[in-house]
């Protein structure tokens, strides 16, 4: 239940900061959940706890976060080509220590999947109107 509220969350934030150039900073509280979303030339904040071994590629705008106890999502908008943010998260993972467990792509979208520990990795990479949007999950394993 928890995921399916997590993912619409994630979609419908990731609409909304996509779409128009208007827009302001919203964040929404409701017990373990955190949610927080920009649209137009807005931006969120890292979350505070966000893991230090989790690379953020340099440039990219958070325009989307989202926290539970088990699962972070964020929606960012990077300015280099798709080839290269995945480039990027498959260098700067290993880096970290993660293990790559795959890279794919299918129709538009590319996806990097790493784990570390008790963790999993997830990215999705695809063109955007206003550049590359890169949405990152990391979720604890057995969530």
């Amino acid at each position: 239940m928890r995921s399916t509220v997590l993912m619409l969350c994630c979609t419908a934030l990731a609409l909304n900061a996509g779409c128009g150039k208007e827009g302001a900073t919203v964040e929404v509280k409701n017990k373990d959940v955190k949610v927080q979303a920009a649209g137009g030339g807005h931006t969120v904040a890292l979350p505070a706890d966000f893991p230090k071994d989790v690379p953020i590629i340099p440039g990219g705008s958070i325009k989307t976060a989202v926290t539970t106890p088990d699962v972070v999502s964020l929606g960012l908008i990077a300015s280099a080509p798709v080839e290269d943010v995945a480039k990027y998260y498959r260098e700067n993972l290993q880096s970290q220590g993660w293990k790559m467990d795959s890279t794919a792509v299918i129709g538009q979208v590319t996806m990097v999947s790493a784990s570390k520990d008790q963790r999993n990795f997830g990215a999705q990479i695809v063109k955007g109107d206003d550049g590359t949007t890169v949405m990152i999950t990391l979720r604890k394993k057995g969530s």
